[in-house]
């Protein structure tokens, strides 16, 4: 009996050394997968330290998640997520459109860079659109993809960085509202991995647009532009009225008749238009 209960124990501990490592490798083939699906998406840098599959209850915890800026910005990341939670009904993994149950963000931290013409969140959504198949070469290749569909989507105690021309070289740094998102890809049975993160960044970039709108700082600095704005204006319509005075003196100057002088100014003014 003691051989076959050492024999048991033997192949228990041989059975449990190759779950060990067949988590190990599919926690390292899903970072694999990520960092190079990840930057086809978004057309950034991706950057990912760990994932831990947790493959009885279906759900995965990814730390160190970075996704990087656009060309043409400062800040290296536009997404910083220390901690996300990825929770998976596990036969839809068979299957053509794969369920996700929940996606869990704790406290992200998000750079926001904008100017008068364009911001990072702008040029991340542009990324993706011209990463999506659109064209009829590329229809059948995302037809037979796999699609998502993402139940339930939370990002809380995210903080926000924002530069902004209108803020003269000042940083705000700004709590966003917790995010909460359902039934992405629900309606068309399932959405491309390009197509959901569209929707997510998209709910995001409103997110952080209403944030700073709100912001003391930035209703200052609209204040600011709008009263340039009106001084520019008065300026304008000063130097416009302190023209006109100066024809009319120099018309009356030349001893021209009423007649004369209206055909000159419906003249200059045809110019000036």
């Amino acid at each position: 009996m003691r051989p076959l209960l050492k024999i048991l124990a033997g192949l228990l501990v041989l059975i449990l050394v190759a779950f060990g490592v067949i988590f190990y490798q599919l926690n390292t083939l899903l970072k694999e997968a990520a960092l190079q699906v990840g930057p086809q998406i978004t057309g950034t840098p991706v950057a990912l330290d760990t994932v831990d599959i947790r493959v009885f209850d279906g759900s995965a915890a990814i730390s160190g998640l970075s996704i990087g800026n656009p060309e043409g910005y400062e800040q290296p990341n536009i997404f910083s997520l220390d901690s996300v939670l990825v929770e998976i009904e596990l036969p839809s993994m068979l299957e053509d459109v794969i369920v996700i149950k929940r996606i869990f963000i704790q406290s992200p931290e998000i750079i926001y860079e904008g100017s008068s013409s364009s911001d990072n969140f702008r040029a991340l959504l542009e990324n993706i659109a011209a990463n999506m198949p659109a064209s009829e070469e590329n229809e059948e290749e995302s037809t037979s993809a796999k699609k998502i569909i993402i139940d339930n989507f939370v990002l809380t105690g995210g903080m926000v960085t924002a530069r902004h021309q209108v803020l003269n070289g000042k940083v705000l740094d700004l709590p966003l509202p917790e995010l909460r998102l359902n039934g992405i890809g629900r309606e068309t049975n399932g959405a491309t991995a390009e197509e959901a993160a569209g929707q997510v960044i998209r709910q995001i970039t409103q997110a952080v647009s209403a944030t700073l709108a709100e912001s003391a700082l930035m209703a200052e600095a609209r204040e600011r532009l709008e009263a340039l704005r009106e001084e520019a204006e008065n300026r304008l319509n000063e130097t416009r009225d302190e023209a006109e005075a100066e024809i009319n003196n120099r018309l009356e100057e030349q001893g021209l008749g009423e007649e004369q002088q209206e055909a000159l100014r419906g003249l200059l003014n045809g110019f000036g238009n």
